[in-house]
């Protein structure tokens, strides 16, 4: 990551993301790299990057799943945590179901379609989290 974009992640992460950013610093790369591919799939397959909506609830999915594959499941989980511990988030439930069942697609492995194929058919199968369908 060059240091324009390293410091734009930067600037947008939550100070818990932060601190969890500062003790894991080699991790960088691999997050930005999955929030990138998880945003722009979601487009490519929804159009759009909603919230509180399928779009979202699938980015969610294939974000953690993308993580666990490449970072761990451990450091996947405390990332989507510190990422989701923000004061007031009113979709911390839903967010945080989604990113539950991408940690365990994500643990059975695969390339990055695969990944995309298995949380979009949970999607589609209503086992996803959706507050505003």
């Amino acid at each position: 990551m060059d240091y324009h974009t390293a410091k734009s992640f930067w600037k947008k992460s939550s100070s818990y993301e932060k601190t969890f950013l500062s003790m894991h610093p080699w991790l960088i790369d691999d997050i930005e790299r999955g929030a990138t591919q998880a945003t722009k799939e979601t487009i490519r397959r929804f159009g759009v990057n909603g919230r509180n909506d399928p779009s979202d609830a699938f980015r969610h999915c294939y974000l953690s799943a993308l993580l666990t594959r490449d970072i761990g499941y451990s450091n996947a989980r405390f990332f989507m945590e510190a990422h989701e511990l923000i004061a007031g988030n009113p979709d911390f439930q839903m967010d945080m179901h989604n990113n539950s069942k991408g940690f365990r697609i994500g643990l059975t492995g695969g390339d990055d379609q695969t990944l995309s194929n298995t949380c979009f058919a949970a999607v589609k199968s209503g086992a996803l989290m959706v507050t505003n369908p």
